[in-house]
């Protein structure tokens, strides 16, 4: 299986409203230095035990967090997009990509303001937590 990361920016950049692209402006586990658009990165966070380790039925319980970095003072902008991700992953259900199935995916908390970079560009975290098992 993909870390739960990949696999997030697969469902998120399926999705063309959202205008993400891979390696454009939607990264898995860096930030790039760019500083003239907004990005979208999707970290691994570890997770929580197995669920029914006992009897062994592989379901795995990963946590990933998403970062958006906007435009220096484009907060609304950079805030929009965080809501709009959080639209199409919040309580999602029965998603299969590639060889993992996601019973589901349901947000931790809100979207989080962490303040502004160096360059003064919004910083925005929302937090997940999923079910998955191998499809």
């Amino acid at each position: 299986m993909n870390s739960p990361a990949d696999d997030i920016m697969t469902i998120l950049t399926a999705v063309p409203a959202l205008g993400l692209t891979a390696a454009t402006n939607m990264f898995v586990g860096h930030m790039p230095e760019d500083k003239t658009s907004l990005v979208v990165c999707v970290f691994d966070t570890g997770g929580y035990d197995p669920a029914n380790i006992m009897s062994g039925s592989g379901v795995s319980r990963p946590t990933v967090e998403i970062m958006v970095r906007g435009i220096p003072g484009e907060y609304e902008d950079a805030y929009a997009k965080a809501a709009a991700i959080d639209a199409q992953l919040h309580l999602l259900t029965g998603t299969t990509v590639d060889t993992a199935r996601y019973l589901i995916i349901s947000r931790i908390g809100d979207i989080n303001s962490i303040g502004v970079d160096k360059g003064r560009q919004p910083l925005l975290t929302i937090n997940y937590r999923m079910e998955r098992t191998a499809s």
